[in-house]
């Protein structure tokens, strides 16, 4: 009895989907000129009734679809763009990419960065294991100038197996970018202390240099401001007022630099690097 059953299902579930697609570009075609707040997408709850390969089917379609529609500057809605991206990774929970695409590639400036950046928050609190959504969303992050979210996604991204090395060093470099490079260094000589990879330590060994000297000359810039109310021009003044006997070598080549703020009140010590 099954045997004979489960065809006819099929069909009818194709027919089904057939009718839900053709309905949606219907409605679309429809829609008044203000397509922004018309747009129609099927619901998540009819789709899933489906069985597995038209599942799959309707992910491709959907998939296609945001991708097709993201690039349509002139009827181009980023929340219908995201909605079929949404149904195509709902429906194929491999489909992953979906959220980098929209939370990526669909995004046109600023504000929709933010809006990007929530879905691709969302994809990875679907899929918590894949580290590309959290190194996306802190690449967002960094898009917008908050490079210390930056830091703490692309350390969560590093702690993720199959997670590339290069994400620690990157998380450390973002909190250096953030004007905390004491978080950075505590970062690494965490990392250091917990591995034994000869390679990884080697490298990280000259970032952690890097750092502590940064660290060091910036708490010898503050006492200097404390002690005569302001930051030393440049740092060979911490020299000529004993402050420190010479200015540590800078392990990349290039040199650290006192840099100020655009108010003459804060000074950051920085590499050229």
């Amino acid at each position: 009895m099954r045997k004979k059953i489960a065809p006819h299902l099929a069909y009818l579930s194709a027919a089904l989907l057939i009718l839900l697609l053709v309905l949606s570009a219907y409605l679309n075609k429809a829609c008044p000129p203000n397509k922004e707040k018309s747009f129609y997408l099927v619901p998540y709850a009819f789709l899933n009734m489906l069985p597995g390969n038209l599942k799959n089917l309707a992910a491709d379609i959907f998939l296609i679809r945001g991708i097709l529609s993201s690039t349509d500057e002139k009827a181009r809605s980023l929340p219908y763009v995201l909605g079929n991206l949404r149904l195509a990774a709902q429906l194929n929970p491999r489909l992953t990419y979906a959220y980098i695409i929209g939370g990526i590639v669909a995004p046109k400036g600023k504000e929709e960065l933010i809006e990007g950046t929530q879905f691709l928050k969302e994809g990875f609190a679907r899929q918590p294991r894949d580290w590309h959504l959290a190194f996306w969303i802190g690449f967002n992050y960094l898009q917008c100038g908050d490079h210390l979210k930056a830091a703490e996604y692309y350390r969560i991204a590093s702690k993720i197996p199959q997670a590339p090395n290069y994400l620690k060093s990157l998380a450390a470099r973002s909190y250096y970018e953030a004007g905390s490079p004491d978080i950075a260094l505590v970062y690494l000589e965490g990392i250091c202390n917990s591995n034994n990879d000869p390679k990884l330590l080697r490298n990280l060994g000259i970032k952690i240099e890097w750092l502590r000297n940064i660290v060091f000359l910036e708490e010898k810039a503050v006492l200097f401001r404390n002690k005569y109310g302001y930051w030393p021009d440049d740092l060979e003044e911490l020299t000529r007022t004993d402050f420190i006997d010479k200015i540590p070598a800078d392990p990349f080549g290039k040199g650290y630099y006192i840099e100020k703020g655009n108010d003459a009140r804060y000074g950051r010590v920085k590499s050229r690097f």
